[in-house]
């Protein structure tokens, strides 16, 4: 028997794929507990609308990170007069500056804010699992 799984089934698979399993298994336990539907036209109908949002969500973010190959950041720190900095350029204020250039959903992976004047290259991720990543530009002020 088909089944559609609705949630990540450990030892099965993950939620929206199609599955073969055995009648008693589907009957007794996936169903019941609402881990699975039985296989029929709605189902199979459901499991492609899904899959035609995600593969539309996956090529919107990788039309997100293509975009970022083409585009900087620039960011302007206060620096004493022997080039140390006031403060640093953080995630959030990374991500403010990706959503005002209609970058929207990203995560930015730094360890520590960027202290330092000069070029950077920061690593983003997208759901999904699509990685990128952004030029940031720190000037003097």
């Amino acid at each position: 028997m088909k089944v559609l799984l609705l949630k990540d089934v450990k030892g099965l698979g993950q939620k929206n794929q199609i599955k073969a399993v055995a009648d008693g298994y589907a009957r007794n336990f996936l169903v019941p507990r609402g881990l699975a539907r039985m296989t029929d036209t709605g189902a199979i109908a459901t499991k492609q609308a899904v899959d035609r949002k995600e593969d539309g969500l996956v090529a919107l973010y990788s039309e997100m990170v293509t975009r970022l190959k083409n585009e900087s950041l620039s960011f302007k720190m206060k620096v004493n007069e022997s080039g140390t900095a006031f403060g640093g350029i953080s995630k959030a204020m990374i991500e403010a500056e990706l959503l005002e250039k209609g970058i929207a959903e990203v995560s930015v992976t730094l360890d520590h804010p960027l202290k330092t004047l000069g070029e950077h290259v920061v690593a983003v991720s997208f759901p999904r699992g699509i990685q990128g990543r952004v030029k940031i530009s720190v000037e003097a002020e």
